[in-house]
């Protein structure tokens, strides 16, 4: 699943600009606190005359939630998305189970980072097998 594809599409249907020209625009935040992908909207203030603020508001009242975006929040000019991770997790075990664990990391799952796929699948494989418990 693409994600950034998916994000490109909503923003796209809102601001009337090109699906391409978002996804160029769309990247993968310095901190995972800030989300799982990040639109800066100071590159679109020019063509709309608005804020970047204001623009990363209007977006973030008009796009639809689904199981794939979790949630969208706003953080100075930029909007910051969280994709649902349960989707995300069934995502790379079906790719795992398509392609390999090694397909899944070179290329398999589209506009993800290979380490936050790794990160996930051997943080929910330790899960299952060692049965963390929380220390008193």
């Amino acid at each position: 699943m693409d994600y950034k594809e998916i994000l490109a599409k909503k923003i796209s249907k809102i601001t009337n600009i090109s699906e391409n020209d978002i996804k160029e625009y769309i990247e993968i935040p310095p901190n995972s606190e800030l989300g799982d992908y990040a639109f800066p909207c100071f590159r679109l203030a020019k063509e709309l005359k608005k804020a970047p603020q204001i623009i990363a508001s209007e977006i973030k009242e008009s796009i639809e939630l689904d199981e794939v975006l979790e949630r969208v929040e706003c953080v100075g000019g930029y909007l910051n998305f969280f994709m649902n991770k349960i989707n995300f997790v069934k995502e790379t075990i079906e790719e795992v189970k398509e392609v390999g664990i090694m397909g899944a990391f070179t290329g398999g799952l589209k506009a993800t980072a290979g380490g936050i796929s790794a990160a996930i699948l051997f943080g929910y494989l330790a899960a299952i097998f060692f049965n963390p418990k929380a220390k008193a």
